[in-house]
């Protein structure tokens, strides 16, 4: 009877605080700032619009809530216990899935973990993204520098601290798809087309670093907010020079023929002369005969006639001529 009586008092005492571990161990989102023009809540098919003043302390999210922020609008979620902070840019549309799964359909995010990070994943386009713990950017926005037939989105990931994993997940895509994974200081763009997948790893760029201190977490809640201040990553890196060598230029070099022109021009003077030595010594040896051709001196020796004398000298001429070319070789 005594252990009966222990039981129901045993019994009476830690039931009530059994809904007290339960809401303690349960994570929940609270919106609990916005700034701005204002924003809509989707809560199923009803739309609640909502302008900073309306917020009256915060509201609590519940699974599959979709915000949506105007322009030049901005709105701040916590999550409790772990601290968490969550910030949406102007003109972006986020759906809260539950407490560690959420879904970028459009815009800008900010996402800082607290003193007990609790992993998170961001679902983006054709992309998911694992996030352990620190401070990144999700974009998923239009690049106006890229022109295209069927504008699509670029999702780009920065990791101010800690890292992230970004896991494509195409139509047709593997499961053992090998995640990209980005640390502190490192930026991540990813799109993936019908014709072609685009992925670009590089520093942090500044402009992102600059619209985050414009844009810092300004509410206040029951929790203490985690460290937002962006680290510094310093001056970037200088441009790495290559010392490219000169490219080596053919240049064609003509051969000097001068020699060869000069042999050439002697070889056919010579055959010129020989030629018309000879025939100018055969023309004058058939030339008539004259008077003086026919003189006979007293001693009775004839002499060589003019005739004679220029058929022998235009024949030896012509014949040494034409003896020399032939030794002459251009």
């Amino acid at each position: 009877m005594r252990s009966i009586h222990l039981l129901i008092l045993t019994s009476v005492l830690f039931v009530p605080f059994v809904p007290l571990v339960a809401e303690e161990d349960e994570t929940i989102a609270r919106l609990f700032f916005a700034e701005g023009n204002g924003f809509s809540l989707a809560i199923g098919e009803r739309i609640f619009l909502y302008t900073p003043e309306k917020i009256n302390g915060g509201l609590v999210l519940n699974a599959s809530d979709m915000i949506q922020t105007a322009a030049d609008s901005t709105v701040e979620i916590q999550l409790a216990p772990s601290a968490t902070v969550i910030k949406l840019a102007e003109n972006t549309s986020f759906i809260y899935q539950s407490p560690h799964t959420y879904t970028l359909l459009y815009g800008r995010i900010r996402i800082v973990t607290g003193l007990q990070p609790e992993p998170l994943v961001i679902q983006v386009h054709n992309a998911y993204i694992n996030f352990p713990g620190g401070d990144i950017d999700i974009d998923f926005l239009y690049d106006p520098t890229v022109v295209q037939a069927d504008p699509t989105p670029l999702v780009r990931l920065y990791c101010f601290s800690g890292y992230a994993q970004l896991i494509p997940a195409a139509a047709g895509a593997a499961d053992d798809t090998v995640p990209l994974s980005v640390n502190a200081g490192e930026s991540l763009s990813y799109q993936i087309r019908s014709t072609f997948s685009y992925v670009e790893q590089k520093p942090v760029d500044e402009h992102i670093l600059t619209y985050w201190e414009r844009n810092q977490f300004k509410g206040s809640t029951t929790l203490r907010l985690p460290r937002t201040t962006l680290p510094s990553f310093g001056p970037p890196e200088p441009e790495t020079r290559i010392e490219w060598i000169p490219q080596i230029e053919y240049v064609p070099v003509m051969p000097n023929y001068d020699p060869y022109l000069k042999a050439a021009r002697g070889k056919n003077i010579a055959l010129i002369v020989g030629i018309l030595g000879v025939a100018a010594g055969i023309t004058v040896h058939f030339l008539p005969f004259t008077a003086l051709d026919q003189h006979v001196p007293l001693d009775g020796i004839p002499t060589l006639s003019w005739r004679d004398f220029g058929s022998y000298a235009a024949l030896g001429i012509g014949g040494i001529s034409l003896l020399v070319s032939l030794f002459i070789n251009p």
